[in-house]
């Protein structure tokens, strides 16, 4: 009988790592009965979206439908498991994956089941701020948070997740869609590739696998250094070391080691109030097939530091430390398009925290 796992994300729970993992141990899983198929030259199958997503296609020529026909014609008449693997599934923004279609798409194999990761919304929304300024300028933090809670959504990402399974049903019934909870997960044996080998059957424990190491892999920087950095330099991107720079100003001032947030402790409740009911039914609704199933509370472990312990003193520290450091080395690179920065902008934006 053949099987067929589709891995549709979330976004920032391990994805990147779980697919370099799976790309670089293709053999060893071959030979335990899954296969993990090169689509394109990329370490996921993410060229299996383009169909709903052209921001996706690996190459001028490449054909998706193709390729899913390829799969099938490969593997739909065997007895081993197929999975793969692209965060973009789960995106809904208008480039949303049609899940009938995909399942029209699918049909061939005997049995096709969803998988997919859920993290608590906190810690997922402070990550897509990071991912987002890692690329390009990020929007304003009180208008991104405000529009977050009214929509249930992120850069077209859904932390309604309610929503996310109302949607995914759309295609594939209840008992073929499995949820995973990060925030459990990456406290069981094995972590998130456990949690993988274990949904897959597949008789392998994480340390039989060649192993990703921390720097391949797409790991968050510092929230709240990361956060600062953007705000005084808005609209240039902050480069690595300007956020090394603040880490060390935050460091100084509160120790080594800590925990940071970029949220608010009121924003984390305010999250809390808004998606805690919604889990709580999406928990209902799934509790036929994943009795077991919880996320982590808002924002998983907490943090030892948070925006608002920030006093307006810290912040001029801080600002002073990256005028200095631009009137040494000029601003980061900035995205093609982005207007340059003014110099005295840092001190504007410092004066308008502190007085405001």
């Amino acid at each position: 009988m053949s099987r067929l796992v589709i891995h549709i994300g979330t976004h920032k729970t391990a994805t990147t790592r779980l697919q370099k993992l799976f790309r670089r141990n293709r053999d060893l899983l071959a030979r335990h009965g899954v296969i993990f198929p090169q689509v394109a030259q990329t370490d996921g199958q993410h060229g299996l979206v383009s169909i709903w997503n052209a921001l996706l296609l690996p190459e001028p020529d490449f054909d998706a439908r193709a390729a899913w026909a390829d799969l099938a014609a490969r593997h739909a008449a065997g007895s081993q498991t197929v999975f793969v693997s692209s965060e973009e599934f789960s995106r809904m923004s208008r480039r949303r994956v049609n899940m009938a279609e995909l399942a029209d798409l699918t049909a061939a194999f005997d049995e096709v089941h969803l998988i997919c990761t859920l993290r608590n919304q906190a810690a997922f929304l402070q990550s897509i701020y990071l991912q987002i300024s890692s690329s390009r300028p990020p929007a304003d933090w009180d208008a991104f948070f405000d529009r977050m809670l009214a929509t249930g959504m992120a850069d077209g990402l859904m932390l309604n997740y309610d929503r996310l399974y109302t949607h995914l049903l759309g295609g594939f019934a209840r008992n073929r869609i499995h949820l995973i909870s990060y925030d459990h997960a990456i406290l069981q044996p094995g972590g998130i590739v456990g949690a993988y080998l274990r949904a897959l059957d597949v008789p392998l424990a994480p340390e039989d696998l060649v192993p990703v190491t921390d720097s391949e892999a797409n790991i968050s920087p510092d929230p709240l250094a990361t956060f600062v950095a953007c705000t005084l330099g808005r609209p240039d991107p902050p480069g690595a070391g300007q956020t090394a720079l603040v880490q060390g100003v935050l460091a100084q001032a509160f120790g080594a080691g800590r925990r940071s947030c970029l949220l608010t402790r009121h924003e984390v409740a305010r999250m809390a109030a808004v998606f805690d009911p919604l889990n709580a039914a999406l928990s209902a609704r799934i509790a036929p097939y994943q009795p077991d199933f919880r996320l982590g509370d808002m924002l998983g472990r907490g943090a030892d530091l948070y925006r608002e312990d920030l006093t307006p003193a810290l912040w001029a520290d801080m600002a002073a430390v990256l005028a200095r450091d631009r009137a040494l080395h000029g601003p980061a690179p900035r995205p093609e398009g982005t207007p340059p920065g003014l110099a005295q902008r840092i001190w504007r934006r410092i004066l308008g925290i502190c007085l405001g």
